[in-house]
Order: C-alpha cells, then sequence, then structure tokens
C-alpha cells in the first residue's frame, strides 16, 4: 500500500505478489468487478500504465480500500482465507466500539 495524491492505494502487481496470485488472474478479477459495477472504474480502481522487464507497456490499477476489498474477497486459498479473518476480526472491533459509543458517549472510541 502507498499514498498516492492524498489517498491509500494498493497496487494490482502488489497484491498479486502478496496473495500468490498471477497478475493476469488479479486483473481479470478486477475487470469482472468494474464490468459489474462500472461506476467504481476511475474512482475505486484507477488504471496506471507501467513498463515490464522487457520493456513492453502494461496496465495494472491502484485500488482504494473498497476496489481492494471487493477483489479481495473473490480470491481462494490461505493468504485470503487469513485476509478475510483479518478484514472480519477488524469489522467486529470496529462493531463493538460502535456500539459501545453509542451506549456511551462518554467513552473514546477504540478500533
Amino acid at each position: 500500500m502507498k499514498i498516492v495524491e492524498e489517498r491509500v492505494v494498493a497496487d494490482s502487481l502488489e497484491v498479486a505478489t502478496t496473495f500468490g496470485k498471477q497478475h493476469k488472474d488479479v486483473l481479470r478479477k478486477i475487470d469482472g468487478v468494474i464490468a459489474g459495477l462500472p461506476h467504481l472504474n476511475g474512482r475505486s480502481f484507477t488504471p496506471v500504465d507501467y513498463l515490464d522487464g522487457k520493456g513492453e507497456c502494461r496496465r495494472r490499477y491502484e485500488m482504494d480500500r473498497k476496489g481492494f476489498s471487493l477483489v479481495a474477497m473473490r480470491f481462494t486459498g490461505l493468504a485470503a482465507l487469513k485476509w478475510q479473518d483479518a478484514y472480519t476480526d477488524a469489522f467486529d472491533r470496529m462493531e463493538k466500539a460502535l456500539k459501545a459509543l453509542a451506549t456511551n458517549e462518554d467513552e473514546p472510541l477504540a478500533v
């Protein structure tokens, strides 16, 4: 992950490496999400060209949190399962903190 123009983004090449996927397969998942939710193209998915090892121009994407989550939730395998578990745990912590905040406005929000 990195910050680009004040946005935290995940690079599709890095996502492929992290999840042990081929980049072409990550691009296929991104294309599927964009086909189903075209309003996210250019918003949650920003296309960026790069030069590969042979000097050929290739495509990759920078994804915001929503784009990354929509793609990562489509992955299978152990790395994906571990990420999905951690994502669910974080959601549960957020839910608990929000419920505590709703019942006691004086307690700090700890996520």
